[in-house]
């Protein structure tokens, strides 16, 4: 059983190309977009605004858990692109 195996796994070993991982760049105009609204006012509106509904959630059913929610939405809607653009483009 395990010798198909192998000789099943033989022509996929051989013929596989090499990865290459972050070398394409077709969608780097669109990231850039992405990123530019993001860090900019777009980022800062979700921002306040996930802030903002948490607190008022919170107010309503008198729990400070959704203002927490709203606050990590908040910090990662302000952190989170440059912490994936930084994940994305490291190198070993």
């Amino acid at each position: 059983m395990k010798l198909k195996s192998a000789f099943a796994a033989l022509p996929m070993i051989l013929f596989a190309g090499a990865a290459m991982a972050g070398s394409d760049t077709t969608f780097d105009g669109i990231v850039s977009t992405l990123i530019g609204w993001l860090e900019g006012d777009l980022g800062t509106l979700m921002a306040v605004s996930a802030l903002a509904v948490g607190l008022g959630i919170g107010i309503a059913r008198a729990t400070a858990v959704p203002a927490v929610v709203g606050l990590v939405v908040a910090l990662f809607a302000n952190y989170g692109p440059s912490v994936l653009q930084g994940i994305a483009s490291a190198t070993i």
